[in-house]
């Protein structure tokens, strides 16, 4: 997961500059089926044109999975964590 966020870290201060954007990661569980949990990390950004969030949006994901699928240490842990994993973007108020 460091990598992950160190990922996005690189590409924010990047593309928006340290302009107070949030990270935050947390498991999403289903009481009902309790084996199934999500990890979700949610960046929340200081831009109100919607448009431009899409785009960083996908700019991030795409950087991040192609991150994630070039690591190969452990393959079979890798696609449980990339399966597991969504990105959400929301606009910071």
């Amino acid at each position: 997961m460091t990598t992950v966020l160190t990922e996005i870290s690189s590409l924010l201060n990047k593309e928006i500059g340290k302009k107070g954007y949030l990270i935050e990661v947390s498991i999403v569980q289903d009481y009902e089926y309790p084996d199934w949990r999500d990890n979700v990390i949610t960046i929340k950004v200081p831009i109100k044109d919607p448009k431009y969030v899409i785009q960083l949006w996908s700019t991030v994901s795409d950087n991040v999975w192609r991150k994630v699928g070039s690591i190969k240490e452990d393959a079979e842990e890798i696609k449980k964590i990339s399966d597991n994993t969504r990105i959400a973007f929301d606009i910071l108020e």
